[in-house]
């Protein structure tokens, strides 16, 4: 066997424990929000959550609870130049298909009290946060100074 044919079969091999490594990892991988005796079930946490994943609940979990552990990034923070809007939807399997059931913005149901379904084993909580640069000065004055920009360096090809 030449060298390299040998050096092939090594990386290969060591390509395939890393992946049998990676696969173990994912077991791991589950978030537990449970209380140690108290019946669980299993859900689905995607989108902007700060811990996305499989999620191990206690049966009858409060959504506002489980958001909390689940910590949505920069949820609260005042900031002049964005505006964030946080989305809620929740998914669940009847008769075969994925439907959403419920749908709402974080502030929403938080100041109103919104109601809401209970969490059923498999739901899925889609966590969707979308930003929005806020038009100001600052804005105004960036764009100015790109166009003044580029006039200058129309002129200055002009003089060549």
């Amino acid at each position: 066997m030449t060298r390299i044919c040998k050096f092939a079969i090594l990386g290969f091999c060591l390509f395939a424990m890393l992946q049998a490594e990676a696969m173990a990892q994912s077991e791991e991988r589950i978030t537990d929000f449970s209380r140690p005796g108290r019946p669980t079930m299993f859900i689905y946490i995607w989108g902007t959550a700060s811990t996305p994943g499989i999620w191990k609940v206690e049966q009858n979990v409060d959504l506002i609870d489980l958001l909390s552990s689940a910590q949505i990034p920069n949820f609260g923070d005042s900031d002049n130049t964005t505006k964030s809007t946080v989305t809620v939807r929740l998914y669940r399997t009847t008769g075969g298909a994925r439907n959403e059931i419920f749908s709402s913005e974080m502030n929403d149901l938080l100041k109103s009290g919104k109601s809401y379904p209970a969490l059923e084993e498999n739901d899925i909580v889609l966590i969707e946060t979308k930003s929005k640069q806020r038009f100001n000065l600052q804005t105004v004055f960036s764009a100015i100074g790109a166009v003044a920009s580029l006039v200058l360096l129309a002129i200055r090809i002009r003089q060549l």
